[in-house]
């Protein structure tokens, strides 16, 4: 007796896939050039933490309907504040999200495309502090510049790996 497969695919099925996978391209895009331009628009060229996601809301110029949920901007000052700093908190989330290399293979991240350089605030003077690492064996037996590279390596695996804690900015359910 001969075995047979019977198989059913929904085409609206299929065409919901892949709208949701270019609405997540379309959005992946746009935060990237926000942070691109945030980049461009910075003084020195440099953005740190604390104004990352204040630097992408500015950089992406959006109007307030497309992210409050009304069609028009409130008359109080303090309300479209909080809608601005809401928004801000989850740039600079989905920012942080981005930076890590992640499932998608085809779209790599400003980094990974060399885009982007991330870099810790005084890490230079930290790894030339001979002092501070006497007691590390690991970082004791190395000249400076080495010293700093494994300290570069070892933060970027931590931040890679997403294991930075911040009661404010990384934890999803906080910002739902």
């Amino acid at each position: 007796m001969t075995r047979k497969l019977l198989s059913f695919t929904d085409n609206r099925q299929d065409a919901a896939l892949q709208a949701g996978h270019f609405n997540d391209f379309v959005q992946v895009v746009r935060l990237r050039a926000g942070i691109r331009r945030a980049l461009e628009n910075a003084a020195d060229g440099t953005l740190d933490y604390a104004t990352l996601g204040e630097a992408i809301f500015e950089a992406l110029t959006l109007p307030f309907r497309d992210y409050g949920n009304r069609n028009a901007e409130p008359d109080l000052a303090p309300v479209k504040r909080k809608y601005e700093e809401a928004l801000q908190d989850y740039l600079l989330f989905r920012a942080l999200a981005d930076l890590r290399r992640s499932w998608r293979i085809v779209l790599p991240n400003l980094e990974q495309c060399a885009l982007l350089h991330i870099d810790y605030l005084d890490l230079d003077e930290i790894a030339a502090e001979d002092g501070f690492w006497e007691d590390i064996e690991i970082a004791n037996a190395v000249d400076r510049p080495a010293r700093r590279e494994f300290l570069s390596t070892v933060l970027d695996y931590f931040r890679l790996e997403f294991a930075i804690h911040s009661e404010n900015y990384l934890i999803p359910n906080r910002l739902k």
